[in-house]
């Protein structure tokens, strides 16, 4: 690949890292729960997709990730408001130097 498609635009050069190193080319069956049958037609669906819709699923799973992390947040810590909880998600995922610093910026 020509260095200079790495520089085209921020989304093309996350695509390009992504069709890189997130290619399905090597993936084998690896369910146990699965009909080896079916898992492969799972495979070759993913694989036919574009890498921008791959690429839009990992960006959903993540937000979904996200959601559901603050979600169980506030179930546990139900006097906590929304911005409490996500300066616990802070903490929880990044570290406490950093939730302070946002704590911090947020309170100026």
């Amino acid at each position: 690949m020509n260095r200079k498609m790495y520089f085209i635009t921020s989304s093309k050069k996350i695509l390009l890292f992504f069709k890189k190193f997130f290619i399905f080319n090597s993936m084998k069956t690896q369910s146990k729960d699965t009909d080896p049958k079916i898992e492969k037609v799972q495979i070759s669906l993913l694989k036919k997709q574009s890498i921008a819709k791959k690429f839009a699923q990992v960006c959903s799973l993540s937000q979904i990730t996200i959601q559901l992390s603050k979600r169980s947040i506030a179930r546990k810590n139900q006097n906590l408001d929304d911005k409490q909880v996500n300066l616990l998600f802070i903490t929880h995922q990044y570290g406490k130097d950093l939730a302070d610093r946002v704590f911090q910026y947020l309170n100026r």
